[in-house]
């Protein structure tokens, strides 16, 4: 899978990726700080829901491509 960098909110972005690419995922966030929580479904959604979400500090979103 190849991994494009949509938005990053954080500097582990890579560790991020490398979490959820044997997973197979698409698009998705990803709160670090919030000890691994997943915001799925897509882009905007996604973004829009960790901004809402007050633990949602470290957070990075990707989008994987196939």
């Amino acid at each position: 899978m190849k991994a494009e960098e949509v938005e990053v909110y954080t500097s582990w972005w890579e560790g991020c990726r490398d979490w959820a690419k044997p997973r197979g995922y698409g698009q998705w966030c990803f709160d670090i700080g919030g000890r691994g929580k997943l915001y799925e479904g897509p882009y905007s959604r996604c973004k829009a829901e960790a901004q809402r979400d007050a633990a949602a500090r470290g957070i990075a979103c990707i989008t994987l491509l196939p």
